[in-house]
C-alpha cells in the first residue's frame, strides 16, 4: 500500500506564498509605454510608444535610461516648444510634459523608476 507524505499546515503555507509571491527583483512585464498627451485644450491627443525592451529597469542606469526615453518623447508629443515670455503658454507645455510623463510611468509601475523620478523632476 502507498502512503502520502504528510506536510505540515505551515509547510504548505510557506509553500503557496512562495509560489505565489514574485521573484524579488522581477522586471515588470509590460517591455513599452505609450506617451500620451494633449498640448492644449482643443489640440488632438499626441503619441509616441516608448519601447525599453532593451534596458533593466530595476538597475539605476536601465531607469535613467528609460525616464530619458519617456522625457524626450513628452517634450516631441507636447510640441512646439511654448515662449518663456507667454506665461501661459509655458505653463500649459510644462503641465503637457508633467501629464505625459506621470501617465507612462503609470503604465510601467516601477516604484524604483517613480522614485528616480520624484527625485531627479
Amino acid at each position: 500500500m502507498f502512503k502520502f507524505p504528510v506536510l505540515s499546515t505551515a509547510a504548505l503555507g510557506l509553500a503557496a506564498a512562495m509560489a505565489a509571491a514574485p521573484p524579488a527583483a522581477a522586471q515588470p512585464t509590460v517591455s513599452e509605454v505609450t506617451v500620451r498627451a494633449r498640448p492644449q485644450p482643443n489640440v488632438e491627443i499626441r503619441r509616441k510608444v516608448v519601447n525599453f525592451r532593451d534596458l533593466n529597469i530595476n538597475t539605476s542606469e536601465g531607469g535613467q535610461a528609460l525616464l530619458g526615453r519617456i522625457r524626450q518623447a513628452s517634450e516631441e508629443v507636447c510640441t512646439p516648444v511654448a515662449d518663456m515670455k507667454n506665461i501661459p503658454d509655458f505653463r500649459d507645455y510644462e503641465r503637457c510634459k508633467t501629464e505625459a510623463i506621470q501617465g507612462a510611468l503609470g503604465q510601467v509601475n516601477s516604484p524604483a523608476l517613480s522614485t528616480l523620478y520624484s527625485r531627479v523632476r
